[in-house]
């Protein structure tokens, strides 16, 4: 099997007087992206063989300018348009709470983009920060979604192996899954999510329950992320 591996991170405050060019990411391609990204070892374990695309990492920064999202969007897109005849699946992680000029959310645009290169059809897992904005067309164009538990991101590796066993199970199995999205009666702000702490310590707790379910391939909550004026 062939797995396409590839990272879009950018945590955007528009509170803060600065925006984000190319030279504000950390930018990788070709076999940095699978050292940077810690799959290989996950992947030769399984025996899937990575295509790697983009690595784009700005961390916590300010607005995103278009044209360097468009830059990291268009190599993604290349990437995936050359090796499209030959893919079994897409790992992504994308941290969920970008914010790009005249577009809004760069990880919900960079989704909507990759599926409509590659069909309803191709299994595509994501792996995201549970400060990620969702929405439910950025939830029905993936076929996993899961975050990490734990903030500060303890189980980051751990989420990850969670999360392309996932789609592992998909591949291997054909097993007709797809996500479900729920707003639920609750709301935390970032300062209240420390996961050793209440209320998040027994809302994992909770999702480690739904997990055991066998119908059940993963579950998260999203805390979402206020400091920019999306409407997610």
């Amino acid at each position: 099997m062939k797995v396409l591996v590839g990272l879009f991170n950018a945590e955007c405050n528009a509170n803060i007087p600065l925006t984000s060019d190319l030279s504000d990411f950390d930018l990788a391609f070709k076999d940095q992206v699978i050292e940077k990204m810690y799959v290989r070892e996950i992947y030769d374990q399984a025996g899937v063989e990575i295509i790697p695309a983009v690595y784009a990492n700005a961390g916590a920064t300010g607005i995103v300018e278009k044209s360097a999202f468009e830059s990291i969007e268009n190599s993604f897109l290349a990437v995936i348009q050359k090796h499209l005849h030959e893919l079994d699946g897409i790992y992504l992680y994308l941290h969920g709470a970008s914010y790009v000029e005249e577009i809004g959310s760069g990880d919900h645009h960079l989704l909507s983009m990759i599926r409509r290169l590659v069909g309803p059809y191709l299994p595509i897992a994501v792996l995201c920060d549970p400060h990620g904005n969702l929405a439910q067309e950025y939830v029905d164009e993936c076929t996993v979604l899961r975050t990490f538990r734990h903030s500060p991101h303890s189980d980051r590796d751990q989420a990850s192996q969670i999360v392309f066993q996932c789609l592992l199970n998909v591949l291997q199995d054909r097993r007709p899954i797809h996500p479900v999205y729920r707003k639920v009666p609750i709301l935390l702000g970032g300062e209240r999510c420390v996961s050793a702490d209440e209320p998040l310590c027994s809302i994992n707790q909770k999702l480690d329950q739904i997990e055991a379910d066998p119908r059940i391939l993963c579950c998260s909550y999203h805390i979402g992320y206020l400091r920019h004026d999306s409407e997610h």
